[in-house]
């Protein structure tokens, strides 16, 4: 028996979208950091990230505040919340990886793509706009009230799509 989803539902930010948190941090601190500096940085940035989705859903701007607050604290460096207030404002700018809209396009005229996305809902639309294919829903942490990877966040999507977990295939780049 073949399997055939009712729905393929994707992480948007890293899987489709160029999410690129360690650009917009090196931008901001590569003149001050060492090149081996600025790879612990990013990481630390990246793990502090996750940290502040583990917990109680809050704004996606306080996640990017708090773990940016938490990786200068870590790295010794002065803290400026302007700093975080622009990386926050750069995510609706990214676009998808080169080789994601054709492949969307594609498997979009057979089976209904979901984005299940940890963004705020001001944000993703203009994420969602530059993929070029048609997305048939998009949920998000906002609307959930959670972040990935918890499970509230994709049971609120089953929820929504009236469906379980063994009526989809989920497409992720990270656990």
């Amino acid at each position: 028996m073949t399997f055939r989803p009712k729905f393929i539902t994707f992480d948007c930010h890293g899987t489709m979208i160029n999410f690129d948190m360690a650009g917009a941090a090196t931008d901001h601190y590569s003149q001050i950091l060492s090149a081996e500096a600025m790879a612990k940085f990013i990481t630390d940035f990246a793990t502090y990230r996750i940290d502040e989705v583990l917990g109680a859903w809050k704004p996606y701007a306080e996640v990017v505040y708090n773990a940016l607050e938490r990786a200068c604290k870590r790295n010794n460096l002065a803290f400026d919340p302007a700093i975080a207030e622009d990386i926050y404002n750069r995510v609706p700018t990214w676009g998808p990886h080169a080789d994601v809209p054709a492949g969307l396009a594609k498997v979009a005229h057979e089976i209904p793509l979901v984005a299940l996305t940890n963004s705020m809902n001001v944000q993703i639309p203009h994420n969602i706009e530059k993929l070029g294919a048609p997305i048939a829903h998009v949920f998000t942490a906002e609307d959930a009230q959670a972040y990935k990877p918890q499970m509230r966040a994709f049971e609120y999507m089953f929820d929504q799509l009236g469906c379980g977990p063994e009526d989809i295939l989920h497409v992720s780049s990270s656990f």
